[in-house]
């Protein structure tokens, strides 16, 4: 283990939205490796402050997480739980007051069925709405000041 750690501090209601919201480093690369991808890393330690401060310590030093000419850094990354799903259409309607939407028969215009039946049953309707998780990367320089 490194003499120094990497600390990534968030301030932010994100966290109290997404409580189990993964938090990690990814390798940042400069071409596909010829063998297995680089593994993750996973904090070591991590708290919070209330009411919006979590922080998240890394095996890896500030330098090596940042990066250099010679070693691409790392991005740290932000990602939806994918055990924690979504549902809903991006469709470009207008709810106001609206309490439930008549979706009708047919599939609205531009929404991707994937090989299921619109209307079949519910687990065809929850696998055609369901959201793919997010997922936000932002490479370390990018968060370290340089003072």
């Amino acid at each position: 283990m490194p003499a120094e750690q990497f600390v990534l501090l968030i301030r932010s209601s994100l966290l109290r939205r997404y409580p189990n919201a993964l938090i990690y480093l990814t390798p940042a690369l400069t071409s596909t490796p010829a063998t297995a991808l680089p593994p993750d890393i996973f904090p070591i330690f991590n708290g919070a402050m209330e009411p919006d401060t979590s922080f998240f310590g890394f095996p890896v030093s500030p330098a090596t997480a940042i990066g250099n000419s010679t070693n691409p850094g790392y991005f740290v990354v932000i990602q939806e739980h994918p055990t924690e799903p979504r549902f809903g259409l991006s469709a470009s309607i207008s709810l106001g007051n609206a309490s439930h939407l008549n979706i009708g028969t047919q599939p609205p215009a531009g929404v991707p069925l994937n090989g299921h039946t619109w209307g079949k049953n519910s687990a065809q309707m929850a696998a055609i709405t369901r959201r793919l998780p997010v997922r936000v990367a932002i490479h370390a320089s990018q968060l370290v000041s340089s003072t």
